[in-house]
């Protein structure tokens, strides 16, 4: 007798064999999802084995089940948005620090991509349309984590955030006040989006919180995370759609807390080991992209990151935040002058 299977005719294995391969490819397939389901399958017996889960069929739903649930993690898109349309353009220059069971690889250039502003938010039914996004696929798993640099049309850094990806597609909305140049002040909302529709889903969490960049030079500029936002002009950020901004910022557990927090931290936003297309002014190593204002653009992140490798990948992996964490040349000089005190103490 003759069984058919993907196109291919050979002879059906017997049945506790079929079982024994389906039990091991729901446990290959299922990963972390669901192990305890799959374990359970091993307690069955042979000839419960052969009634449930023999046929090829119930092989196949396994797979969907488990193409579902990977479908769309650490997916995002990503929109930049000004109330009072002061900027015709923003460059959102966007990089990827790959997580590592203990460690953040060191960033990756995905790219630069330019916004329009202007024009960018129309009313319709109380509602408003966004009109420029963009969405990044592949090479994006739960856990990474996105870094966003924002840029003004004279290439002056005027924001900068990072976001923790999360286990299914994510909204992520910056919002920009009237003179960012001025406070260096971003808004960071961001949620799951399963639906993509570019709004956070109901009944999930929203993270919620404020970033301010300050220094003049690219090697003195640093980006500090803010625990409330008291010290920023609220009114400036509001959104209709969105949650009115926030008393205390709302931060990811990760972003928060452990060795990987910048919760009420400063961190560089040119460190030195950075690679040359992350660090240099958008245009000058690589090409800028524009996002289109009519339809979602979307990007696939691990071709561009392979397209850049020459000049957007840094090397060296991230231990804790405090390998970036800015540190002034005032607290480095008292450090040094501690230490040769010291050294001169010892030699007496």
């Amino acid at each position: 007798m003759k069984n058919t299977v993907h196109g291919t005719s050979k002879q059906s294995r017997p049945l506790w064999q079929r079982a024994s391969v389906v039990v091991v490819a729901s446990t290959m397939i299922l990963g972390n999802y669901d192990v305890q389901r799959a374990n359970a399958f091993t307690q069955i017996s042979t000839s419960e084995a052969e009634t449930a889960i023999a046929s090829d069929m119930q092989l196949s739903q396994t797979v969907q089940i488990a193409k579902k649930l990977d479908a769309h993690r650490g997916h995002f898109g990503l929109t930049v948005l000004q109330p009072q349309g002061t900027l015709s353009y923003v460059t959102a220059r966007v990089s990827l620090k790959a997580k590592r069971s203990n460690s953040y690889l060191a960033e990756r250039l995905i790219g630069d991509f330019r916004y329009k502003l202007k024009g960018k938010i129309k009313e319709k039914d109380g509602k408003y349309k966004l009109k420029s996004k963009a969405k990044f696929i592949r090479g994006l798993n739960e856990g990474d984590r996105v870094v966003i640099r924002l840029f003004n049309q004279q290439n002056q850094l005027i924001g900068y955030t990072e976001c923790d990806l999360l286990s299914d597609n994510a909204a992520i909305t910056l919002i920009l006040p009237d003179q960012p140049s001025q406070y260096g002040v971003v808004r960071t909302v961001y949620g799951i989006d399963a639906n993509q529709d570019g709004l956070i889903d109901t009944r999930t969490n929203t993270y919620d919180y404020f970033t301010q960049v300050t220094g003049s030079s690219y090697s003195e500029q640093r980006a500090t995370f803010l625990s409330s936002s008291q010290t920023v002009n609220t009114s400036s950020f509001q959104i209709a759609g969105l949650p009115t901004p926030p008393k205390n910022c709302v931060y990811t557990n990760s972003l928060s807390n452990g060795s990987f927090a910048v919760a009420s931290r400063t961190v560089q936003v040119f460190s030195s080991n950075l690679a040359s297309a992350i660090t240099a002014p958008p245009g000058q190593v690589v090409q800028v992209i524009d996002v289109s204002d009519t339809n979602v653009s979307t990007y696939e992140a691990s071709n561009l990151i392979l397209n850049y490798k020459e000049v957007g990948v840094s090397e060296g992996s991230i231990t804790s935040t405090s390998d970036y964490e800015y540190k002034s040349s005032s607290k480095v000089k008292v450090k040094e002058e501690k230490g040769k005190k010291a050294k001169k103490d010892y030699s007496k």
